[in-house]
C-alpha cells in the first residue's frame, strides 16, 4: 500500500443525488423526523378533532399532515435539481482531489486548498460505493470508490480505520 492515496472526487448527477440523500436523510434522524414526524403528530391532532366534534379543525390538521410531506419532497427534489444543473453535473465534473496520508486528509480544487489532520475529522461513513468524510459536521467530502487512482478499496479502509477513532468511523456498507 502506498502511503499516499489520491482520490480524484469525479462527481455527476448520481454522485451528487447519492450523497445529497445520504446527508439528508440517511446523516440523522432529522431529515426523516421532520418528514415523517411532523405529519403524523398533524394526522393524530386531525383524529383527535374528529372525535370532539371539530370536523373543519380536524380536516385542516389532516391535509397539513398529507401535502407538508409531499411539499417538503417535492422542493428537496427541485433543489437537487437546481444544483445539479449550477454545477452542470450532466456529465462527471472532478471537483476535488482528496490525498489521505498519515498525516491526514489534503484537498484541492481549481481555487483553494485544505488539509485536515485525522484528529479534526468529524465522522467518515462507508456506504456502497463511496467513502464520505466530514472535516465537520456541515463539510464533507465524496470519495468515489471508482475514483480511487493509486490503491484498491481495503487499502483506503484500512488507512482509513488505522487512523480514525471508532467513534469517528461508521460502517454502513451493506452488499
Amino acid at each position: 500500500m502506498d502511503e499516499k492515496i489520491t482520490v480524484r472526487s469525479m462527481i455527476d448527477q448520481k454522485v451528487f443525488w447519492d450523497f445529497s440523500n445520504f446527508s439528508t436523510f440517511g446523516l440523522s434522524w432529522r431529515g426523516w423526523g421532520l418528514l415523517a414526524g411532523f405529519p403524523i403528530f398533524m394526522i393524530i391532532m386531525g383524529i383527535f378533532n374528529f372525535c370532539t366534534d371539530g370536523f373543519w379543525l380536524g380536516i385542516g390538521f389532516i391535509l397539513v399532515g398529507i401535502i407538508y410531506p409531499i411539499t417538503y419532497l417535492l422542493y428537496y427534489r427541485k433543489t437537487i435539481n437546481a444544483q445539479v444543473k449550477k454545477f452542470n453535473l450532466a456529465t462527471a465534473q472532478n471537483f476535488y482531489t482528496c490525498v489521505l496520508d498519515t498525516t491526514g486528509v489534503h484537498v484541492t480544487n481549481a481555487t483553494d486548498t485544505a488539509f485536515c489532520a485525522w484528529d479534526k475529522v468529524w465522522r467518515c461513513y462507508h456506504v456502497p460505493g463511496y467513502i464520505y468524510l466530514f472535516a465537520a459536521k456541515t463539510r464533507g467530502f465524496i470519495l468515489p470508490i471508482v475514483d480511487i487512482e493509486n490503491a484498491s478499496e481495503a487499502d483506503l479502509l484500512a488507512l482509513l480505520t488505522t487512523h480514525l477513532s471508532a467513534a469517528q468511523w461508521v460502517e454502513r456498507c451493506k452488499k
